[in-house]
């Protein structure tokens, strides 16, 4: 484990679930400050780890499967404030096309191994395509990987996902 606490700053998806739709979201970049380490395609900043397990058979676990990460943010490296100016290529869509939507998901962990970021699935109506993102309306969102599946985002009216999170977007015929 890494003794150096660093800031990231990120974008995440955002969503709103009152009545407001003719009203945009913003993105704002969040910052997260922590112990910060590379996996693949993603970091993990830990707010808190368990430092040294007690029992020998949490030892051997803890080599193998790396330490229990008590509190901590999973972010998608093309999320970080600092490499999300490059847009994924996106299909002719005008407001009112619907569309499905592919897309990596910061995740907070808590009282877990490190996982990788969630892959998401969102469906809505182009409201807006703007030059670091895309907002839709009335989305339903799912979580399809890992497993199992589930539903994120309950009763949204809004998405705004950015663009830098976008794994790939179709537009229904």
């Amino acid at each position: 484990m890494t003794t150096n606490i660093r800031k990231v700053q990120f974008v995440d998806a955002a969503y709103r679930t009152d009545s407001e739709t003719n009203k945009s979201l913003d993105l704002k970049p969040h910052e997260a400050c922590g112990y910060v380490t590379e996996h693949g395609d993603s970091i993990l900043v830990t707010f808190i780890q368990r430092m040294r397990p007690t029992s020998l058979y949490a030892r051997i676990v803890a080599l193998i499967l790396g330490p229990m990460v008590v509190k901590g943010l999973v972010i998608p490296k093309n999320a970080l404030h600092t490499q999300n100016d490059t847009p994924v290529e996106l299909p002719e869509m005008v407001e009112g096309d619907i569309v499905s939507v592919t897309w990596a998901d910061v995740v907070y962990i808590a009282n877990n191994r490190f996982r990788q970021a969630h892959t998401m699935r969102t469906r809505g109506v182009v409201q807006e395509v703007r030059n670091n993102d895309i907002v839709l309306r009335n989305p339903t969102t799912k979580r399809i990987w890992p497993f199992p599946r589930r539903e994120h985002a309950h009763n949204a009216t809004q998405m705004v996902l950015p663009l830098c999170l976008i794994k790939s977007i179709k537009v229904a015929s």
